[in-house]
């Protein structure tokens, strides 16, 4: 008997406080809509794998000043900051009572490229790991300087007159060459200025440009590492029987392997300058 006396108190409580949300909504639905506005957002706190800092954040969030953190639109902020392609994924919460945490994963740059714009001017954009091109923020000039350029790529817009483009093929190729290069040979990788892709889509080769004007040829066929160990001992034993008739390097093709002879990789010499070559 006095469970049911109970049961009976407890839904007309229910019933009662039902009636004055009701009550409440009828007369002003927006009250019950609207999130409780007393707390102004007061910290921002950002964590990066990358470059990006908070003051970037900051900036790119664009956030009015007073804004209540119930205020915030985070599905909106979040596509402002990947709007940045820089940014591979944005994750942005709010942490109770007054604070927006921000975590964000990098892109990481492999490589640059020339781009002229339709008004003549020439810039100067990033191509990531996975083939995405963009306009790189807060990174040290000798972070970029140390990275080659590409050449011969065919790069198109997302869409006529936009600043987007659409991601690079056989860019992971290219990743997995550098990264070999700077940590097997990294002297000889410092002399590397550019990367040709003229000749992946066809013959799935990659043609390095190097500031002492030789052309160094790799296959992605095979795997980078042995055709870098070829390379360098090519190169050692290049520099140890100098040749006073033979000039500098000119193209070493590492993509045909070793051959049945035993030669490592075909390699030819520019010509030796002679000595009017010289005077002039």
């Amino acid at each position: 008997m006095i469970k049911k006396i109970a049961l009976c108190l407890l839904l007309c409580v229910m019933a009662i406080i039902a009636f004055e949300v009701y009550t409440v909504w009828k007369n002003n639905p927006s009250d019950i809509k609207a999130p409780v506005k007393d707390t102004p957002l007061k910290t921002i706190t950002v964590r990066s794998n990358g470059v990006l800092d908070y003051n970037w954040t900051v900036r790119t969030l664009a956030l009015p000043e007073g804004i209540d953190i119930m205020e915030l639109d985070i599905t909106a902020l979040r596509k402002r900051i990947l709007d940045h392609a820089q940014v591979h994924t944005a994750v942005l919460t709010r942490q109770f009572p007054d604070t927006l945490t921000v975590t964000l994963e990098e892109r990481s740059p492999v490589a640059r490229i020339l781009i002229q714009q339709p008004g003549g001017e020439r810039e100067e954009l990033l191509v990531a790991t996975d083939g995405i091109v963009y306009s790189g923020a807060n990174y040290a000039p000798g972070t970029l300087a140390a990275l080659p350029y590409l050449a011969d790529v065919n790069l198109l817009r997302t869409a006529p007159g936009a600043h987007q483009y659409l991601p690079l093929a056989g860019i992971d190729f290219v990743a997995k060459l550098v990264a070999e290069a700077q940590i097997n040979i990294p002297d000889h990788y410092a002399t590397w200025r550019s990367i040709s892709m003229k000749r992946y889509d066809e013959d799935r080769l990659l043609v390095v440009n190097t500031s002492n004007a030789a052309r160094i040829t790799f296959g992605i066929r095979e795997e980078f590492i042995n055709q870098i160990a070829r390379l360098d001992y090519i190169l050692n034993d290049i520099a140890r029987t100098a040749n006073p008739n033979r000039g500098p390097v000119h193209t070493i093709d590492l993509s045909v392997g070793q051959t049945a002879s035993g030669i490592q990789a075909p390699v030819t010499f520019h010509p030796v300058a002679t000595a009017s070559h010289r005077r002039r």
